[in-house]
C-alpha cells in the first residue's frame, strides 16, 4: 500500500474567512499577536521574580548583618554572680497544707 500525503486537507477544514487573502493575513497577524503576548507574559514573569528574589535575598544579608553585628557588641552569655548553700535532704520537707 503506498503512503500517501494530502496536501492541502487543512485549507478544506479551515473556516471561510482563513481562506482568503485577507483572511490570512488576518491569522498570521493574529497568530504573531499571541506569541508576543506570550513572550511579554513571560518576560514580565522572569523579571518581576527576579526582582523578588533580589529583594528578599538584600532583605536577608541586611538582617543577618544586622543579627552578626549584635551578637558582636554583647557578651556571650550573661554572668550571674549568686550564693548558694547546700541543704541535707533530710531537712527539706514538703510543704504542709492546713486542714
Amino acid at each position: 500500500m503506498p503512503f500517501k500525503v494530502h496536501l492541502g486537507s487543512a485549507a478544506v477544514n479551515s473556516p471561510a474567512w482563513m481562506r482568503s487573502g485577507p483572511g490570512r493575513v488576518l491569522a498570521v497577524l493574529l497568530g504573531v499577536l499571541a506569541l508576543a503576548g506570550l513572550l511579554l507574559f513571560f518576560t514580565v514573569f522572569l523579571v518581576v521574580g527576579a526582582l523578588l528574589l533580589i529583594y528578599f535575598g538584600v532583605r536577608l544579608w541586611w538582617r543577618m548583618r544586622r543579627l552578626r553585628r549584635q551578637s558582636m557588641r554583647r557578651p556571650a552569655g550573661d554572668v550571674v554572680d549568686v550564693e548558694h548553700s547546700v541543704m541535707d535532704a533530710e531537712v527539706i520537707e514538703a510543704p504542709r497544707l492546713e486542714e
